[in-house]
């Protein structure tokens, strides 16, 4: 079994988004996951290099952030089912740039939170980013693009992102602007590594 270093598990926490209890953690899980990171931080690296010195990102973010909120508000209306997948433009031939995967809002989720309405509200099943955009804000970028065609919530299902659902959870506890749609027995960052939980953000 491989020794983790200091540096490995500051990286760990780092990606968590908090410390974690030693004993809920192997120096396997730790290995992966700075494995994964560090491949996908090599990836990105090239793509800053040879990609992003030429084009803006944060210009094509806006625009895929446009594109994809014209293409969520859509759905909502749409009288028959229709493909939920949004995919990001092509970049220099790399097709997988992002995606993002819409379902349907649930009227239950008003149990939970009574200010969200189905008609307005966004639910967001998963989100993919390409290494390189990660970090770059195209979560707030889309949110703002939404509240300005009058849409009141967002749902993100089973959020996978360790430090981002660590930072919904938090916000849950803090604010009504954000809602944790489930049975809160099952979040104990205390006895948990991974919790998969949904979340409504108030937009408005």
């Amino acid at each position: 079994m491989c020794k983790l270093s200091k540096a490995d598990i500051v990286k760990f926490h780092e990606l968590m988004g908090r410390t974690v209890p030693p004993e809920l953690y192997t120096p396997d899980i730790v290995t992966l996951m700075l494995t994964e990171a560090r491949r996908d931080a090599k990836v990105a690296e090239e793509f800053e290099r040879h990609v992003w010195s030429r084009i803006d990102p944060q210009e094509y973010l806006d625009s895929q952030a446009h594109e994809c909120a014209e293409f969520a508000v859509g759905l909502l209306a749409a009288p028959v089912p229709r493909d939920r997948t949004f995919m990001f433009k092509t970049v220099e031939s790399v097709q997988d740039m992002g995606e993002l995967e819409f379902g349907k809002a649930l009227p239950v989720f008003v149990d939970f939170a009574p200010w969200l309405k189905v008609e307005t509200t966004i639910y967001l099943r998963s989100i993919t980013l390409h290494p390189s955009l990660r970090r770059k804000g195209f979560l707030t970028k889309f949110k703002k693009e939404l509240m300005s065609r009058g849409i009141t919530g967002l749902v993100l299902e089973a959020v996978q992102n360790p430090s981002l659902a660590y930072a919904l959870h938090r916000k849950s506890q803090q604010s009504d602007s954000v809602v944790h749609l489930g049975n809160p027995l099952y979040v104990d960052y205390e006895r948990m590594l991974f919790t998969s939980q949904t979340y409504a953000l108030r937009l408005c």
